[in-house]
C-alpha cells in the first residue's frame, strides 16, 4: 500500500505534487477530502493550459463550503461554470455563469467543458445514466470528470444506504450532526454510482471512454460520532475498512 506523503496547507492553495490514480492510500493527517479533490483538478489544469473551460457540479457555496479554492482555480482557467440544483443558493460572484439546476436538466453546450469537477455529489444521484450521459455529451473529446465521493462498499456507507432504505437516514443524521446541518444538506444519499463496477457499467452505457478510481481513507468521517462514541467509528474502521477497496472515499476521473 502506498502512502500519501506530501500535503496541501491550506484550503486555498495551489498543490504542488501530483497525486497518481493507482496509488491507494491513507491521507497525511491534517490533509482533508477537499484538498486532495483540488490536487487532482490543478494536476488537470496543469496538462492543459489556461485556455480551458472547467465546470463546478454542485458548486454551493465552494468546494466543501470553502470558496477559497474555487477563487484558486478561477484565476488558472478562461472560463469557470457551476451547477447547483438548490434554487436557495446565490451562486458565487466567481464564477463565470451557474446554471441553477441538476446536471441533466441544466442548458450547458455540447462538448464545451475540458474539466469538470464534483465534491460528494454523486452519491446523491438518482439517475446515473442520465447524469453520465450529459457529462459524455458536454465534455470535449478527451475532457475529464473528476469526482470525490463516498465508496459505497465502505462501512459508514453500508450503514447509511441501510438507514435510507429504512426511511431513517435523516433521523440517524439528526441525532450525529444536529438538525440544521441534515435540513442544510437535504439530498438522500442512494449510492447507485458509488462503486468502480457501477462507473464502468455506466461507461460502457453512455460513451464515456474510460474510468479511472482509487480509494482513499482518513480520520475526517469520523467527525459524524458524537466525540464520545467515535471509539466506535475507528473499531468498525478497522475492522471493515482495512483493504483499499473498502477504504472510505472513492475518487474517480471519467474522461470523454
Amino acid at each position: 500500500m502506498n502512502t500519501v506523503s506530501d500535503r496541501v496547507e491550506s484550503a486555498g492553495a495551489r498543490p504542488n505534487h501530483t497525486y497518481s490514480f493507482d496509488q491507494p492510500g491513507y491521507f497525511e493527517p491534517g490533509t482533508l477530502r477537499r484538498d486532495m479533490l483540488c490536487r487532482m483538478i490543478h494536476q488537470e489544469l496543469d496538462e492543459r493550459g489556461p485556455d480551458v473551460t472547467v465546470l463546478d457540479i454542485g458548486c454551493g457555496r465552494g468546494i466543501g463550503r470553502k470558496l477559497e479554492p474555487v477563487e484558486a482555480i478561477k484565476q488558472r482557467v478562461a472560463k469557470l461554470w457551476g451547477v447547483e440544483p438548490d434554487k436557495s443558493v446565490e451562486p458565487p460572484a466567481c464564477f463565470d455563469q451557474v446554471w441553477q439546476n441538476t446536471l441533466e436538466d441544466a442548458d450547458i453546450p455540447d462538448h464545451s467543458v475540458d474539466v469538470a469537477y464534483s465534491y460528494f455529489v454523486i452519491e446523491h444521484v438518482v439517475d446515473p445514466a442520465g447524469f453520465a450521459k450529459k457529462l459524455a455529451r458536454i465534455l470535449k473529446p478527451g475532457g475529464v470528470c473528476i469526482s470525490a465521493t463516498v465508496n459505497r462498499n465502505c462501512f459508514f456507507a453500508q450503514v447509511s444506504w441501510f438507514c435510507h432504505k429504512l426511511s431513517i437516514q435523516d433521523a440517524v443524521l439528526t441525532v450525529l450532526i444536529g438538525k440544521p446541518l441534515v435540513e442544510e444538506y437535504h439530498y438522500p444519499a442512494v449510492y447507485l454510482m458509488n462503486t468502480r463496477k457501477s462507473l464502468q457499467a455506466l461507461a460502457h452505457e453512455t460513451g464515456i471512454s474510460r474510468v479511472d478510481v482509487t480509494y482513499l481513507e482518513s480520520d475526517e468521517w469520523l467527525n459524524y460520532f458524537p466525540r464520545p462514541f467515535r471509539w466506535c467509528g475507528h473499531i468498525a474502521r478497522r475492522l471493515f475498512n482495512h483493504r483499499p477497496q473498502n477504504y472510505s472515499y472513492l475518487y474517480a476521473r471519467l474522461t470523454a
